[in-house]
């Protein structure tokens, strides 16, 4: 769901099954996995500040209790929510909260103990906070630091393979009816520049750099999508965000374009 939500932000759903079909999203499945090992393993240090407990219940409460985080975070992750746009899960954080700060002044009433009390209290606390504020970030930050997908400032220059534009016509999408020629070649070159300024929103307000292409084959863009066979090359002027600003009707504003047809131009050269 995380991976076809952000294909879906971009107008790229077309390429979903093909990232179904990718070993890549192994890794994407074991980063979570990580995460989720971790964050959810804190009962285990919880039944070390409770081993002295003279009842079983507090125990039983806090795994109770950490059972039904590990649910609403899974619940977090699979649906790609935005915690701080969605007010039901704001109100089930606060209801989480206070039944935390049960548990440790359940423990005292029965035990006296306030030292182990405050320990308690802290570990429950910080640890909620901390699974439920990062949760509904960890989709998108993980696919970023995998290099699933690039900011529009990190744009760069890459060399165009010549099997692409010498093939008269040549299918870059299969069965979505997606082409290119010789002749769109230079519109496509023109699209993908390098410019000083641009105002996205009036494309003619586009300045050029002062230093221009030195290969003819070379575009300059970043990868909005960079995870399986096809990619989503896009011109550095037009952020991820608003891509589908971009659309003329049905025609993507980016590049579907196979990974083995653009090479990284070294910034020596």
């Amino acid at each position: 769901m995380v991976v076809r939500n952000y294909l879906d932000s971009i107008s790229a759903l077309s390429i979903f099954p093909d990232i179904l079909a990718n070993q890549s999203i192994v890794s994407i499945i074991i980063v979570f996995v990580i995460f989720l090992i971790f964050s959810f393993g804190l009962p285990i240090v919880l039944s070390y500040l409770l081993k002295e407990a003279k009842g079983k219940a507090e125990q039983c409460f806090t795994i109770l209790y950490y059972l039904v985080v590990c649910f609403i975070s899974i619940i977090l992750i699979f649906f790609n929510i935005n915690l701080t746009s969605q007010p039901c899960f704001l109100v089930i954080f606060s209801c989480l909260y206070l039944v935390s700060l049960v548990i440790p002044f359940s423990y005292f009433y029965n035990t006296g103990n306030k030292d182990q009390m405050f320990n308690i209290q802290v570990v429950l606390c910080i640890s909620s906070a901390f699974i439920f504020l990062f949760v509904a970030k960890l989709p998108n930050f993980t696919a970023k630091k995998i290099n699933f997908y690039e900011y529009s400032k990190e744009a760069n220059w890459y060399l165009l393979d010549k099997r692409f534009i010498e093939n008269k016509i040549f299918r870059l999408n299969k069965g979505k009816g997606l082409y290119i020629d010789e002749e769109s070649f230079h519109a496509l070159k023109n699209k993908f520049r390098k410019w000083d300024y641009c105002d996205n929103r009036k494309y003619n307000l586009c300045f050029l750099e002062s230093s221009q292409y030195k290969y003819s084959n070379a575009l300059y863009g970043y990868f909005a999508w960079n995870l399986g066979e096809t990619k989503v090359f896009c011109p550095a002027y037009i952020p991820v965000d608003e891509i589908k600003l971009n659309m003329k009707g049905k025609q993507h504003p980016c590049l579907f374009i196979k990974g083995e047809y653009l090479t990284p131009l070294p910034s020596r050269l």
